[in-house]
């Protein structure tokens, strides 16, 4: 009975996620809720632009979707979906791992931004990067790719009834969920590759926040994780407070995620000192014409580093400027994928050094 019990339930996981990527489908071998992704990329219109005079909130959503450009058939046979929890239907990740993998290289894991709550904005974001990655030289220093899903917290514009709507499809998180789904991602991929420390951390907005955050030491993780050897945070958030001052209408939807202003303080991690950072190198990619988050994020987390006296600086940090608009850069891909290769050979120097 309990296994009959176990089958529906993975089955009605199963279905859940086809509504999400179009071809679930349950993988036997593994015992473990698996599908191939449909491949398609998530452009959205132009909603980026907000009034000065009245702070309105820039769009963090992508709402039309289209053809996945310039991918492989072989990038997207290989690409599958897999659960790291059971509790809800984005407790899952994207797995890509190459045909013909390099003797020794590094995993990259990326987490996906959409501000703690676009149901649009998710692992899939991830592909168009993926692609370009995948097909260029950097592929030479890559072992395995991982895109993260993590639960989300509720939005108005996509409201769910808690009465009806079945508790693993609920976007209800609230801070550290979010967090917590991320840790228990690596720590799952960790186990099942045995890669370690050797993995590029990359985030995209509040993704870059977390990732970021996952390698504080003053945090305990649970479960446990190996910190990265470098951590790439792409237009990230790294001071919620001074967000707030420069876009106001944020607050209320920070608050959607975070609702104790003390725990937002905390999300911060401009707010700790450089020592708690448990990596060799922090990398932050930005565009002046971002449009959703102002370059003062990347300076509050340079001045941060500029403060701490050379000696005591077991992190280094480096900051890359891209160019595009927030959502344009996972969106069309390339600034990402340059990013990224950029960190990669920021990891190459990591290792020589040694």
């Amino acid at each position: 009975m309990k296994r009959i019990i176990k089958y529906l339930q993975d089955q009605a996981l199963s279905a859940s996620q086809g509504k999400y990527n179009g071809s679930a489908y349950l993988s036997p071998p593994t015992k473990e809720p698996q599908q191939r992704v449909r491949h398609r990329s998530q452009s959205q219109k132009n909603k980026e632009q907000h009034s000065a005079a009245n702070n309105s909130p820039p769009a963090y959503t992508a709402t039309a979707q289209g053809a996945m450009p310039n991918m492989s058939n072989d990038i997207q046979t290989r690409i599958t979906r897999h659960q790291y929890a059971q509790d809800n239907m984005l407790q899952s990740y994207d797995l890509y791992i190459p045909e013909n993998v390099p003797d020794q290289g590094y995993w990259i894991i990326y987490i996906h931004g959409g501000y703690f709550r676009d149901p649009n904005v998710t692992s899939t974001s991830f592909l168009p990067a993926l692609s370009l990655l995948a097909s260029s030289s950097a592929a030479d220093q890559v072992v395995g790719y991982a895109s993260l899903n993590y639960r989300l917290s509720r939005h108005e514009q996509y409201p769910q009834k808690e009465t009806t709507t079945p508790a693993y499809e609920l976007r209800n998180a609230l801070w550290p969920d979010h967090l917590n789904d991320v840790r228990d991602a690596i720590a799952h991929l960790q186990r099942k590759y045995s890669f370690g420390s050797k993995y590029l951390l990359v985030g995209h907005s509040v993704g870059a926040t977390m990732a970021l955050f996952s390698t504080l030491a003053t945090e305990v993780p649970s479960p446990s994780i190996t910190p990265p050897v470098a951590v790439l945070g792409v237009s990230g958030i790294y001071e919620f407070e001074a967000l707030h001052v420069s876009y106001p209408a944020y607050v209320e939807v920070t608050r959607n995620a975070i609702p104790n202003p003390q725990h937002e303080v905390a999300a911060s991690p401009a707010g700790y000192a450089t020592s708690e950072f448990r990596t060799k190198a922090i990398i932050l990619a930005h565009s002046r014409d971002d449009g959703l988050v102002d370059w003062r994020q990347v300076d509050l987390m340079r001045v941060l580093f500029e403060q701490t006296p050379r000696e005591d600086r077991a992190v280094s940090l480096r900051v890359v400027e891209i160019h595009g608009m927030h959502n344009e850069i996972w969106e069309k891909g390339t600034e990402l994928a340059r990013a990224i290769k950029e960190a990669l050979a920021e990891i190459q120097k990591i290792d020589e050094s040694r």
